[in-house]
């Protein structure tokens, strides 16, 4: 392990020692001790060629969004529903003021229809918040992927050396 500027590199090398000849190496850079920790089981897997450890499963951060953005939808179309709702029976009552021949609906009507609306608005408004709150928690608890492209420029007494590692 080297230190490298900010940086820290770890290099691991799996040697046979009765045939005196390398069997696997790994180099991992990574900004600090808790990244390369994290990288270490891939590290240690590609230097003794042994399959890497099982990556997390992104199944339940899926359903999580999946289910957000439906419930989100839905709320959309609730809250549309009431618009609709809310703009019949505005329509209903203008067009009484320009044909008073017309004969409207019980007052109570109205004001049912205006409840109605107020609720619809209120589910929708419940609903977007539980769609929003399964939206974050997916993203929250989506498994982030340690063994991404790492690369490091080192000045050297030559010049530069790239340096990295990727899958």
């Amino acid at each position: 392990m080297a230190r490298l500027g900010d940086a820290f590199q770890l290099n691991l090398q799996t040697q046979d020692s009765v045939k005196v000849q390398t069997l696997g190496r790994a180099t991992r850079i990574a900004s600090d001790l808790k990244a390369l920790r994290g990288q270490l089981p891939y590290a240690i897997a590609e230097a003794t060629a042994t399959p890497p450890p099982v990556p997390p499963s992104k199944v339940l951060p899926t359903v999580l969004m999946v289910s957000g953005a439906a419930t989100v939808t839905g709320a959309g179309v609730i809250f549309l529903q009431s618009f609709f709702r809310e703009q019949a029976a505005l329509s209903e009552l203008s067009l009484a003021k320009t044909q008073p021949q017309l004969q409207l609906k019980p007052a109570s009507y109205y004001r049912d229809e205006a409840a109605g609306v107020s609720q619809l608005r209120l589910v929708g408004a419940v609903v977007a918040g539980a769609g929003a709150a399964l939206l974050v928690a997916g993203i929250v608890v989506y498994p982030r992927d340690d063994r991404a492209v790492q690369l490091a420029l080192f000045p050297t007494s030559n010049g530069v050396v790239l340096v990295g590692s990727w899958r």
